[in-house]
C-alpha cells in the first residue's frame, strides 16, 4: 500500500508539472496528500513491527528457554530417579560381608546420588523461578505492547499524525 502510495504521488507531482496552473494545483494537493498517506502507513509498519519483534521476543526466547529449562528439570528427574532406585536397591542388601569393592560401590552410588539430587533440586528451584516470570513478564509485555500497538493503529487510522509519532517515540522506535 505505501508503494502504491508513492507511485501515486508521483504521477500526481508529474501531471502537476504537466498540466495548466488550475489543475496543477489539486494535483500537487494530491500528491502531498499520498506521501502523508505513504508516510503514516511506513509510520505505521514500523510499529507493527515493533510489536512482532517484541511479541516473537517473548514467544522465541522467554518461552523456549523456560521449556528448556522444564526439559532440563525432567531429565534431571528421570537421572535423580535412577540413581536413588540403584541406591535404594543397594541399601536393601545387608552391609555385612560387603568386599572393598562393594563398599566403593555403594559409596560411588550414594555420591552420584547426591550429586543428581542437587542438580535437581537446583533446576526445580529454576523451573519455579522461570515459571513465575514467566508469568509476571508474559502479561506486563504483552499489555504494554498491544496499548502501545492500539495507539498508533489508532492515530493512523484518525490521521492523526501527531500522534502516530508520539506513539512511535513510546515505542522507541523513532
Amino acid at each position: 500500500m505505501c508503494d502504491t502510495q508513492r507511485v501515486l504521488a508521483d504521477a500526481f507531482l508529474d501531471l502537476a508539472r504537466q498540466e495548466p496552473p488550475a489543475l496543477a494545483t489539486d494535483f500537487q494537493q494530491s500528491a502531498d496528500s499520498q506521501r502523508a498517506l505513504q508516510r503514516s502507513g511506513e509510520q505505521l509498519l514500523v510499529a507493527l513491527q515493533a510489536f512482532c519483534t517484541a511479541l516473537s521476543t517473548l514467544v522465541n526466547r522467554t518461552f523456549e528457554d523456560a521449556l528448556r529449562t522444564v526439559s532440563a528439570y525432567e531429565f534431571a528427574r528421570v537421572e535423580f530417579d535412577a540413581h536413588r532406585g540403584d541406591l535404594d536397591a543397594l541399601s536393601v542388601r545387608p552391609s555385612h560381608g560387603r568386599t572393598g569393592a562393594e563398599v566403593a560401590k555403594a559409596e560411588e552410588l550414594k555420591r552420584q546420588y547426591e550429586i543428581r539430587q542437587q542438580k535437581f533440586e537446583q533446576l526445580r528451584h529454576d523451573v519455579r523461578i522461570k515459571v513465575q516470570f514467566l508469568d509476571e513478564n508474559k502479561i506486563r509485555v504483552m499489555q504494554k505492547q498491544l496499548r502501545l500497538f492500539q495507539s498508533a493503529v489508532s492515530a493512523y487510522f484518525s490521521g492523526n499524525q501527531e500522534a502516530l509519532e508520539a506513539a512511535l517515540r513510546q515505542i522507541n522506535i523513532k
